[in-house]
């Protein structure tokens, strides 16, 4: 019985010995497998953040960031946009623009990291391998938008005669591009959101109801499949004219790539850190107009400035507070628009208690600077020094110290709203202002 005793005591102390060795050693290893874990976290996130790099994301995004902008332009000639809200759009998205990089890379990391080891492997090799330098040359372009454009409309009719790499190029963006391009429906959507929304902050002071919203969702959604068709040949083109250096040989190459798991997640990656970051600038964007429209504003008229030549004054529209907003000129009509005054050599709305900054338009293939609301801190706010015209007594020029150019009446005599631009100082007519000693 004592024996039988001692036996159940020596099992127990010998399982009570195992159970301490376990716990001791978990509690010893536990640690360990933690660091290592996370060093193994740590180091899958620098490898994706390499391959954000070796494959050029970000550039590739800023350059699908202005072809978005092209886009949003191409709708003033259509006459679906305001061209005043346009530049308003243009002024701010520019200043958010780095903005989509920053959010595109996070969730680019996030989604390549949680490949394994093997998978980013294989991307960072066929990033660095002469097809995989190809695949990212169109991303890279020093073309601009406008200019890549010109080039392609120049030379599509002859690339697209090569039936065998357009349909190698058809059968790669079938298998792995179109299926992405529907996921990217939700984007297409918020898009359009953002221009409801936009246009009915500029032009009613508010945000657009949700009942206008759904109509101008509700016809998007019946035209979906017209629409990606139309965008499927378009990317097509593009693809086209991207690769037009690139072989069939290789395009299949290619196509066999973005069929493995490493090259599915990539493309995907890339795409959904592209939608994410022009949401954040259009998210950003908003939120700018909602503020301007919710700040206070006072309504007394105090002086104005008024040109010698047309006899029509420069008037920022409406008053409304907008960064981006152009300085037009407008009939003399002491409206709260018309409130200018110079303040340590800015010329600063009074009503809105905003400065102007000089923003460039590249659009057409001459530059034009135009003078656009800002806050007064901006980093390009006009800085003007009041001259004294030769010719004409007892009136100014309003010089831009910094490009030493001159705010410019640019329309005709009778005509309204109307841009000023900058211009060289030639002391004509259309740059003589006569200025109270209220304004300066």
């Amino acid at each position: 019985m004592i024996i039988e005793k001692r036996s159940e005591l020596s099992t127990m102390l010998m399982t009570s010995r195992w159970f301490t060795s376990v716990a001791l050693y978990i509690l010893l290893t536990l640690p360990q497998a933690f660091a290592s874990a996370e060093l193994k976290t740590e180091l899958k996130s620098e490898i994706a953040e390499s391959i954000w790099d070796a494959a050029n994301v970000g550039e590739e995004i800023a350059l699908q960031a202005e072809s978005f902008l092209v886009g949003v332009r191409g709708n003033v000639s259509a006459g679906l946009i305001d061209p005043f809200l346009f530049r308003i759009i243009e002024f701010n998205y520019r200043q958010r623009i780095d903005l989509s990089g920053v959010s595109g890379k996070e969730h680019f990391i996030q989604r390549v990291s949680a490949l394994g080891e093997e998978s980013q492997f294989a991307l960072l090799t066929f990033l660095s391998s002469p097809l995989g330098k190809k695949y990212r040359e169109p991303f890279v372009s020093d073309l601009s938008v406008n200019k890549k454009q010109m080039d392609m409309a120049r030379r599509l009719p002859r690339l697209m005669n090569n039936q065998k790499h357009v349909e190698a190029l058809a059968i790669m963006l079938e298998d792995h591009y179109f299926p992405v391009l529907e996921g990217q429906w939700g984007f297409m959507q918020r898009s359009v959101v953002f221009g409801i929304m936009a246009a009915s902050l500029y032009e009613n002071g508010e945000e657009a109801s949700k009942t206008a919203v759904d109509q101008a969702l509700d016809p998007l959604s019946e035209n979906q499949a017209v629409a990606l068709t139309q965008m499927n040949q378009m990317m097509l083109v593009n693809s086209v004219y991207d690769y037009r250096d690139v072989s069939v040989e290789e395009v299949k190459r290619l196509d066999e790539f973005l069929g493995t798991p490493a090259g599915a997640v990539f493309l995907e990656a890339s795409n959904e850190a592209f939608a994410l970051g022009i949401t954040a600038v259009l998210e950003g964007l908003l939120v700018q107009l909602i503020d301007s429209v919710e700040q206070e504003t006072t309504q007394e008229f105090q002086n104005d400035i008024r040109n010698n030549n047309s006899d029509k004054c420069l008037d920022l529209p409406w008053a409304k507070p907008f960064d981006g907003l152009s300085l037009v000129q407008y009939e003399c009509n002491r409206s709260a628009g018309q409130s200018l005054k110079l303040v340590d050599a800015k010329l600063v709305s009074t009503v809105t208690g905003k400065c102007f900054s000089v923003m460039g338009d590249n659009w057409s293939s001459r530059e034009k600077l135009f003078l656009v609301q800002s806050s007064c801190e901006h980093e390009d706010v006009a800085q003007f020094e009041a001259l004294e015209a030769k010719k004409f007594q007892g009136a100014f020029q309003l010089r831009e110290k910094n490009l030493l150019k001159c705010i410019t009446i640019t329309g005709k005599r009778d005509e309204d709203a109307v841009p000023v631009e900058l211009k060289n100082c030639r002391s004509k007519k259309n740059q003589v202002f006569s200025l109270n000693s209220n304004v300066l």
